[in-house]
């Protein structure tokens, strides 16, 4: 896949306001590309993320660098702790109790911790053999209705994806899509927001790149039928306020 022009035809329909990027899994950090950025502190993924969309930046940390637990284990960099699993974590944040905790984990996508070390990148600076195992997209809710028609293209059906209002993109966004090898959306969870840039307005759509063809494709078909973003607003006669109306002797007054 020529991930640049992909990038630009992608923007061509919804036309996004970050750039589309990339997510790669090292099973060993001798597959980091070369001239990749590297923290100078310990980050979180999302962040990775934000310097990826936002600034076009290639990055890459270790499983060492990384700061958020969440994010680390569901990239499958670290095992996931015990504080994690069993609920810790969330009990009396998202959820009531341990117990409400502990199942709301054992629903979070995790990757095996396999993994060395994750980069990101923007998909137009994907380039000398660097493929990303998962694209991710921050889309308003407009745009992502063109991503959702996209991805029924072709087989119709209902969208459906999962969410625990938590690490939205690296649980949903990239445990999920790994293992499913699918198609995602959630919405920024509170540390994406508070230390990535995610905006209220943000949603996160995913998809493993054996998808990439499909939602192309899909955006491509709903365009030629007519569905287009930014979607075209039915203008009628405005009801104008008392004096704003332009009235018949305002008209006549041309004419003298």
């Amino acid at each position: 896949m020529d991930w640049p022009k992909y990038a630009e035809e992608l923007n061509s329909y919804i036309r996004m306001t970050q750039f589309p990027i990339g997510f790669k899994l090292c099973k060993s950090r001798d597959e980091i590309p070369k001239g990749a950025r590297r923290p100078r502190f310990r980050i979180n993924v999302c962040q990775l993320g934000l310097y990826a969309r936002a600034y076009g930046w290639t990055m890459a940390a270790t499983w060492e660098e990384q700061n958020c637990v969440l994010g680390a284990c569901c990239c499958g960099l670290i095992p996931t702790p015990e504080r994690v699993s069993k609920g810790v974590l969330g009990a009396g944040v998202y959820q009531k109790d341990l117990e409400a905790a502990a199942a709301m984990q054992k629903e979070m996508p995790k990757l095996d911790p396999i993994y060395d070390a994750i980069v990101a990148f923007p998909l137009h600076s994907a380039t000398d053999g660097l493929e990303p195992d998962v694209i991710i997209l921050y889309v308003n809710s407009a745009q992502c209705l063109r991503l959702i028609q996209a991805s029924l293209w072709h087989e119709g059906g209902a969208f459906t994806s999962p969410s625990v209002g938590d690490a939205g993109m690296c649980s949903m966004g990239i445990a999920y899509v790994m293992k499913t090898q699918g198609i995602a959306k959630d919405v920024p969870c509170m540390g994406d927001r508070r230390f990535a840039g995610a905006q209220e307005g943000d949603i996160i759509f995913s998809f493993h790149k054996s998808r990439a063809q499909q939602i192309l494709e899909g955006l491509e078909g709903t365009h030629k039928g007519g569905i287009r973003y930014p979607i075209p607003t039915y203008l009628s006669e405005a009801a104008m306020p008392f004096n704003y109306f332009t009235e018949v002797g305002d008209l006549l007054a041309k004419k003298k």
